[in-house]
């Protein structure tokens, strides 16, 4: 399992043993983690003025704190099988690149209002806003819905890390929802 909190991304075994909360230190009040079969990702939030997004190999070596640099106070990154996704909470956007993190697109999605959480699946990118609404669209950026779930108490903001946080290789590809 990784997890985020207290300056940096945590790690155990699925079977509680082997916690080491400090496995990669360093990384800026991140939110989301997200992990595919090779890298573990993470935003870089630091206090809403963080502008990168991060990448390590899933041993914990080769951290690059900048791995995609441009976001506008990130919170929440997903992964799927060939991107990366982020929510840009400062500017209502969700960002997007290839996992190789060339094709960069902090503006992949506009309008959102304020997201705070991605997931993704095998056909549509979700976000929660703090508005209280969870926002859908198509792999693509069509179909926009930004009311796609919308409750008379809001929404508490149910993924602000993608599911693919707690799961290790070879699952991690398969983030988002079932």
């Amino acid at each position: 399992m990784y997890w985020s909190g207290g300056g940096g991304i945590g790690r155990s075994n699925l079977d509680g043993t082997g916690v080491d909360p400090g496995f990669i230190s360093g990384a800026d009040s991140a939110y989301g983690v997200a992990v595919d079969a090779e890298h573990l990702y993470w935003d870089n939030y630091s206090g809403g003025s963080g502008t990168t997004i991060g990448r390590a190999d899933l041993d914990g070596t080769g951290i690059d704190e900048s791995f995609i640099s441009g976001a506008d106070g990130p919170v929440g990154v997903a992964v799927d099988a060939q991107h990366i996704y982020w929510a840009n909470s400062n500017n209502g956007t969700i960002g997007r690149a290839n996992l190789d993190g060339t094709d960069v697109d902090q503006g992949f999605i506009t309008g959102v209002g304020f997201p705070e959480g991605v997931a993704v699946d095998a056909q549509h990118i979700y976000w929660a806003s703090a508005n209280g609404t969870i926002g859908r669209a198509n792999l693509d950026g069509t179909g926009i819905d930004e009311s796609f779930i919308t409750t008379p108490d809001g929404v508490d903001l149910p993924f602000r890390t993608s599911r693919s946080s707690f799961l290790p290789p070879p699952f991690g590809g398969l983030s988002g929802l079932e």
